[in-house]
């Protein structure tokens, strides 16, 4: 039971994981952002601005609040939002090459929420969010269980999508070739090898 539970708890920090990565990234674009429209559709409340104390605060509240917006929603849509705002290629394009690994995750996403919200019990709205991109034979009313496997093959497909996104952002942001960024990248890839995740590291 304790080792069960353990595992649960390593889906669910997986997750965050990825949630944190996405969400830093667009903190970090819609700061940066040259496109004042990126931000024009934010709104602001008075109460708000209370503990403002300086004008280039406000610039933070709004990149906050829209951030929390886009990761308010359910992943498969927060996902498509990030990659067509971010990306230079735009969601096609990155769904057509990625597409079994980003089911994956959207499965993966979908069995948190089990877990959070529902005990790891299997109900319709999970079968109904899964349905054609999972071959699993769960049926509603299932405690749902996964093997060390699923875990692992899991934490793969996490940091090679998170890599792969990172570095599409990167691109858009013209910084693919800088250094810093390079050495940081280069640094990752050593720790994915020094950790038995080869392919990744490739």
């Amino acid at each position: 039971k304790n080792y069960t539970s353990l595992k649960n708890n390593q889906i669910k920090n997986l997750v965050s994981l990825f949630e944190s990565l996405i969400s830093s990234i667009l903190s970090y674009f819609y700061r940066f952002t040259q496109n004042s429209n990126d931000l024009a559709n934010q709104k602001i409340k008075f109460s708000d601005l209370e503990h403002i104390e300086k004008i280039e605060e406000i610039k933070d509240l709004v990149v906050d609040q829209k951030v929390t917006s886009i990761m308010h929603c359910v992943f498969s849509d927060w996902i498509k939002k990030f990659v067509d705002e971010c990306t230079k290629k735009g969601y096609k394009s990155i769904a057509s090459k990625y597409q079994e690994r980003l089911n994956e995750l959207i499965e993966l996403f979908e069995r948190r929420h089990l877990l959070t919200h529902n005990n790891g019990i299997v109900n319709h709205l999970y079968l109904s969010k899964i349905k054609g991109i999972s071959t699993n034979s769960f049926k509603v009313g299932d405690e749902i269980k996964f093997s060390d496997e699923y875990l692992h093959a899991s934490i793969r497909n996490v940091l090679y999508l998170g890599t792969v996104l990172f570095i599409n952002t990167l691109d858009k942001r013209g910084l693919s070739r800088d250094g810093v960024f390079l050495g940081d990248l280069n640094n990752l890839g050593l720790d994915y090898l020094h950790n038995g995740y080869y392919k990744e590291a490739k």
